[in-house]
């Protein structure tokens, strides 16, 4: 009996021991089905994850370009060189792409009406003497007096490689040349090239900014005072750059409307070209004697709170202004026939928006620069700054007498070309610029229309007159870009002149400043519309 019950409790302790394995073996499949299952649909997820990712990302080929300029950073090094005892030259690298403009600032050359001026460039072999010693492969003979030559290359005549550039006096009885050109357009110099001594390299490595070290820029020179010397002036490189691109669904926002006591205010500020240096005389023998008279009465619908002056000692000087609003019309610039943008800004707005008020709040102060008069961060040089300010302040208060709620809807900026007269300045003009907006937008949030205050900015003439014309409008262009409420009108592009009239290449003539004041129109409207 004993053995038969110890059978039967061996018999169910196997049975248990099988059935418990059984459980075990059938609790691990589940587990690992489901770790196969999550496995395959994290794979899958991961997958899809990547697809969208690709398809929210383009990669596209942009063309951009690069302004190199010949500078000394040190600003302590320079001396007045005299190209009638020697040459200058300068050494460069252009490391992708190619260089379409070659520019020169000539103003520091004695006696530049007086003579002429033998330009070659050479590919530099990293040895001055030397490569003065092969033959140029571009040569161009300089016989105006330039204060600003641009030299403009066809697609592909100067990529990338080491170049130098070579200046050299050329007396006016030995101008003559041969008229047969060699394949590489490069002429003979009319007289020796001196290279026999090599000014030490002024570039000091830690004042040249850190992204223009890729171009190995070297200054040479030669005279008899074995000066130093650097002609200003630059190159401007183009190539292509990948961009990335994240495709992003529009959204479409609601349509903001103002209320009906809203008074839209345009700032107006800068130096001469803002204030108005265009005369009524000329304008007068252009356009129509309908269009004139209609210039004369004014625009009812657009009203101006002006101060038009100039620099007085390097001091502010306003010379015509108004101490309330009126009609925005002819004689509101530097004197009672002179007219700056606001007119043809007034004409703009008053035909596209017939049935608005706009108000215009205007200072604006001749040959004042952003780095000397409206410099944010110096306030022993903002004086034009302040008094814009002034200005600005007293304009809010009267619109807020007269019931209204003034919403500043855009800062119209004419300004740049004191800044570009001088290379140093002129790398300034971006940071300044940017500071100077920043603190208009800081100052006024208050008063800012819907969607913030837009900033409306203008290329300064590079006609010849302002050495520098071409960086300082690069650095508005790059601002420009940084916003939606930022917008850049290129002058030049539009053919705005300034050597009609009046002997006077600095300013506008009257029909460009009659444009300009549309162009600055044309961006405001995108605003409202």
């Amino acid at each position: 009996m004993n053995k038969f019950i110890k059978r039967i409790c061996i018999v169910l302790c196997i049975s248990f021991i099988i059935s418990t394995i059984a459980a075990c073996n059938n609790t691990e499949k589940p587990e690992e089905s489901l770790s196969e299952s999550s496995s395959e649909s994290t794979s899958e997820e991961i997958k899809e994850s990547s697809e969208e990712s690709q398809e929210e990302v383009t990669y596209e080929t942009e063309l951009v370009e690069d302004l190199v300029t010949f500078a000394d950073y040190t600003r302590s090094s320079r001396t007045y060189f005299d190209l009638k005892t020697g040459n200058a030259a300068m050494s460069f690298t252009i490391p992708k792409g190619q260089m379409t403009k070659l520019y020169l600032n000539l103003t520091d050359i004695y006696g530049l009406t007086e003579c002429s001026i033998q330009l070659n460039i050479y590919a530099f072999d990293g040895n001055y003497n030397n490569t003065l010693a092969t033959e140029p492969i571009y040569g161009e003979y300089i016989t105006s007096s330039y204060r600003t030559y641009t030299v403009e290359f066809e697609d592909g005549q100067m990529t990338a490689g080491d170049y130098l550039v070579v200046l050299s006096y050329v007396e006016p009885e030995d101008s003559t040349t041969d008229e047969d050109e060699s394949s590489t357009n490069a002429k003979e110099p009319a007289v020796e090239i001196h290279s026999k001594v090599v000014v030490d390299n002024f570039w000091y490595k830690n004042t040249l900014p850190e992204e223009y070290e890729q171009y190995n820029l070297r200054s040479y020179a030669k005279n008899k005072a074995n000066k130093k010397t650097s002609f200003c002036g630059g190159f401007v490189i183009e190539y292509n750059q990948t961009v990335t691109e994240i495709e992003t669904e529009d959204e479409t926002e609601e349509k903001q409307e103002y209320p009906e006591n809203t008074a839209k205010v345009i700032l107006l500020g800068g130096q001469s070209n803002a204030t108005g240096a265009s005369y009524g005389s000329f304008l007068k023998e252009k356009i129509s004697s309908e269009q004139y008279e209609e210039y004369v009465n004014g625009y009812s619908n657009v009203k101006i709170l002006y101060s038009s002056g100039t620099l007085s000692s390097g001091v502010p000087s306003v010379r015509n202004k108004t101490s309330e609003f009126v009609d925005t019309k002819l004689g509101q610039g530097i004197s009672g026939s002179a007219f700056g943008p606001e007119l043809g800004l007034a004409a703009y707005l008053s035909k596209t928006y017939p049935d608005e008020t706009f108000y215009i709040i205007k200072y604006a102060i001749g040959s004042s620069g952003l780095y000397a008069h409206w410099n944010p961060e110096d306030e022993e040089k903002n004086s034009c700054l302040v008094e814009f300010k002034e200005t600005v302040d007293r304009g809010l208060e009267l619109l807020d007498e007269m019931g209204l709620d003034p919403r500043i809807v855009g800062f119209v900026w004419m300004q740049g070309e004191s800044d570009a007269s001088t290379l140093y300045r002129a790398h300034e003009y971006y940071r300044l610029q940017k500071a100077l907006i920043e603190d208009i937008r800081n100052e006024y949030g208050f008063y800012e229309g819907l969607g913030g205050i837009a900033f409306i900015d203008a290329a300064v003439s590079e006609s010849g007159v302002w050495a520098s014309s071409y960086l300082v409008n690069k650095c508005k262009l790059e601002y420009s870009k940084e916003s939606k409420l930022n917008f850049y009108i290129d002058t030049n592009a539009h053919g705005l002149n300034t050597l009609e009239e009046n002997n006077d290449p600095a300013h506008y003539d009257s029909t460009s400043m009659i444009l300009l004041g549309e162009l600055y129109g044309i961006e405001i409207s995108k605003l409202f519309d």
